[in-house]
């Protein structure tokens, strides 16, 4: 499995640095504890919540591609 350990950071002004990443053993253990208590409970609320979340963050992060002028071939949509 790749690990990732640390991030390019370029600055508005072009200053770049490299951002150390520390890596956990299990990282996705949390979130999936909190996904089977969801289930387990049907928390209906706070499904809904982290779909809202998941909705504004996928958003956000689509304008800020388009206004980045970052496309992908699925936005081409050529296969």
């Amino acid at each position: 499995c790749q690990h990732i350990s640390s991030a390019n950071i370029t600055k508005n002004n072009g200053e770049q640095y490299q951002l150390p990443l520390a890596s956990k053993d299990q990282s996705m253990i949390e979130e999936a504890m909190h996904f089977a208590q969801v289930i387990e409970e049907a928390n209906h609320p706070l499904a809904d919540q982290w779909l809202d979340v998941a909705s504004d963050v996928h958003r956000t992060l689509y304008l800020m591609r388009q206004d980045a002028g970052i496309t992908f071939k699925a936005d081409t949509h050529e296969n």
